[in-house]
């Protein structure tokens, strides 16, 4: 584990994933004051443009690229919670992972993806699409606010209980059987 709080990002580090924008978010939230870090995990062509904004946004000493981990589930049970920035989302993986991990999400409301995992204030946070500067408010809120936080991170697990693997497998069997 690591020796401080923190949120996390997690995937490839390409375009798509805009982590660029989300080291600039997290610079203007509360989250450096507070003493919570953001830990990015991925390898990918950005890595450079990614390091040169965290040095524009003076937040070194805050923002940590950790590459590839082979235990990701351990950094995100760890995090206070998961920050999904990416222009657009098929399944993200991640937003089930971290919400089955207990770790709550907050993520962009892409067309497609997030929504059928995150309920707004109830297991995360929904944020307008591409709103940069609401990305960075959700994120403030969600160390500001205690009960709001506690709700989601008690509400994750049960949330995506639908998704696991053992519960999709007994719908296939059903719907396979029905037929018998």
């Amino acid at each position: 584990t690591l020796p401080f709080d923190y949120c996390i990002a997690v995937g490839r580090l390409v375009s798509l994933k805009q982590f660029d924008k989300l080291v600039a978010s997290y610079s203007n939230s509360i989250l450096p004051q507070k003493n919570i870090h953001l830990v990015i995990l991925g390898v990918g062509d950005e890595q450079e443009k990614i390091k040169k904004t965290i040095l524009e946004n003076k937040v070194s000493a805050f923002v940590h690229l950790l590459g590839f981990k082979s235990n990701v589930s351990d950094y995100i049970s760890n995090a206070k919670f998961l920050v999904l920035s990416s222009k657009y989302e098929g399944f993200p993986m991640t937003v089930l992972e971290a919400s089955s991990l207990g770790t709550p999400v907050i993520s962009f409301d892409c067309e497609s993806g997030p929504n059928e995992m995150i309920v707004n204030h109830e297991n995360g946070i929904l944020v307008e699409n591409q709103n940069f500067t609401e990305l960075t408010h959700k994120m403030n809120i969600f160390v500001e606010d205690e009960v709001l936080y506690q709700n989601c991170k008690s509400n994750a697990v049960s949330s995506v209980a639908k998704f696991q693997s053992n519960v999709i497998v007994n719908h296939w069997l059903q719907l396979l059987n029905y037929g018998n």
